[in-house]
């Protein structure tokens, strides 16, 4: 008598969440297992394209079937897609010719935000802004959770964008030079912000209630944060391997040097150096309702 399978069984939410725990092939492998598991496949609400993916296609077949596979995954698709990533990086970049793939993955991007997509994770590594962000991404209502890495953003000449992401990372992000002469762009429902360069960007975010600073050191004049973002209302402030007198700096470019901010839980991944001490005691007394304290020490002479 064969064994019950009692895994198949289970509901067809706990299955897509264990299928979301597999690297992708892996997850397409399962489709072979049952009708049960195909249609879990074929209806899988989240498809991650990482690293591991373009190093095994790459490395098991030819580079240039890359696109075409992740095409096939997403035409045999049949539920609306949640969580979409793709992580791009150079060791794919000689074989593909660099405008083909992008209007694909502009398709690809245009078909998720018109059925229901809520959360994007583009990367392209050591691409240096190898992809321009596609203006229709800005409008997508259904967006929540928005992360890029290495892309290039053409100006914004419009009031609101991204209504309802209430999460939003932006990491080596190139920003058309034009942005600084329109009038500050509102994300309206935006609660978290990590960034290393967002100056480039004029931008309004009063529901900001985290803010992440990622990897700041010796920063030059245009500083880190827009003049534009409003630093008061955050309550969690995480600074990640950033140079406290840089930090002080880009405060009083703000004009916000000896402003108390309300901040509850400060984390601090800090490269303090000798000269840097009094700086690091300007930072902490800047943040007078301290109730949480995480420090992470890198110390030089």
């Amino acid at each position: 008598m064969a064994a019950e399978d009692r895994i198949s069984g289970l509901p067809g939410d706990i299955l897509d969440h264990i299928l979301g725990l597999l690297p992708i092939r892996d997850a397409a492998r399962t489709s072979v297992l049952s009708t049960v598991w195909r249609d879990v496949w074929l209806s899988l609400s989240q498809l991650i394209f990482d690293t591991n993916f373009f190093i095994h296609i790459h490395d098991r077949y030819i580079a240039e079937s890359t696109m075409f596979v992740i095409n096939k995954i997403l035409m045999r698709h049949n539920k609306p897609i949640r969580k979409f990533v793709f992580h791009f990086d150079n060791f794919f970049w000689a074989k593909r010719d660099k405008k083909t793939s992008w209007v694909e993955l502009d398709e690809w991007l245009l078909y998720l935000t018109r059925n229901g997509v809520e959360e994007l994770d583009l990367s392209f590594g050591s691409s240096a802004y190898a992809y321009v962000l596609p203006n229709f991404i800005f409008s997508c209502s259904t967006l929540k959770k928005l992360c890029l890495h290495g892309v290039f953003v053409e100006p914004i000449n419009v009031s609101c964008i991204f209504p309802n992401v209430t999460s939003l990372c932006l990491k080596r992000i190139q920003f058309d030079s034009k942005n600084l002469f329109y009038s500050p762009t509102d994300l309206p429902m935006l609660e978290s912000l990590e960034c290393g360069d967002i100056s480039g960007f004029n931008m309004t975010a009063p529901k900001l209630r985290s803010l992440k600073i990622s990897n700041v050191f010796n920063m030059t004049s245009h500083g880190v944060l827009p003049f534009t973002l409003d630093l008061k209302p955050i309550s969690s402030l995480h600074l990640d391997h950033c140079s406290a007198k840089d930090i002080i700096k880009e405060f009083r470019r703000l004009g916000k040097q000896g402003t108390m901010l309300n901040v509850g839980c400060l984390k601090l991944c800090l490269r303090v150096l000798s000269d840097e001490i009094s700086a690091f005691i300007k930072l902490l007394q800047m943040c007078p309702n301290l109730y949480k304290l995480d420090i992470e020490l890198s110390v030089s002479r």
